[in-house]
């Protein structure tokens, strides 16, 4: 019987196994973040080029667009893209060591393959994994619902800061994941809706490292 062990099944949203040797090496030296936009930046850079669509900014405004512009190029220029933010302004991984999820494989005489059947299904490791395509929200909302179409609206906040030294009065403090509204009701029903926290497996530790520097310093010889 051959050896079965658990890797990394996506990376950075790409397959690992198909992933080309040096590009293994590549995305394990890779470090998240470091030139990310925050949330408010990327709300900031947006209304400010509406703004100037229709007109021209005050001198401090112009200042800060540019500011921003040479923010999201650099952003562009060392992060990489995280396929499942499909609701996202300019997404980003976000996430240290980019790995989506982990899956069974096996090894042999033929090589290192995944591993087929139930077995071989995928285990998210990030939460945003399970936003490919709506998928995961629309089969909550069939049975929640009885709406497979459902209207929804992410990070929605519920609770707000009364004023400390890390948020200002009324800033948004407690946010939902996911908030499905039945978009099949009769005219004039109540509004049906759900709310959705996503969670998935997560590991921590000192260790969470090695493999990536594994990768890096085998460079072109795959094991698991």
């Amino acid at each position: 019987m051959s050896e079965e062990r658990f890797h990394i099944a996506e990376w950075y949203g790409h397959p690992f196994h198909k992933i080309r040797d040096w590009d293994r090496v590549r995305l394990a030296r890779h470090e998240v973040g470091g030139a990310a936009m925050t949330k408010a930046e990327i709300n900031r850079l947006a209304a400010l080029e509406e703004k100037a669509a229709f007109g021209p900014l005050r001198p401090r405004e112009d200042r800060r667009l540019e500011d921003l512009r040479g923010k999201l190029a650099r952003q562009f220029q060392e992060e990489l893209p995280c396929p499942f933010k499909t609701d996202k302004v300019h997404p980003t991984c976000t996430k240290p060591g980019g790995v989506c999820s982990i899956r069974l494989y096996t090894e042999g005489a033929a090589g290192i393959e995944p591993l087929g059947g139930e077995r071989g299904r995928l285990r998210s490791l990030c939460p945003w994994r399970f936003h490919q395509d709506g998928t995961a929200f629309k089969r909550v909302s069939e049975r929640m619902l009885g709406d497979p179409n459902p209207i929804q609206a992410g990070e929605v906040g519920f609770l707000e800061s009364t004023g400390n030294l890390d948020s200002d009065p009324g800033e948004d403090v407690g946010r939902i994941d996911m908030i499905l509204v039945k978009s099949n009701g009769a005219p004039g029903s109540p509004m049906d809706w759900v709310a959705v926290e996503v969670q998935a497996v997560y590991f921590s530790g000192k260790n969470m490292g090695i493999e990536l520097s594994d990768v890096s310093a085998r460079g072109t010889d795959l094991r698991i």
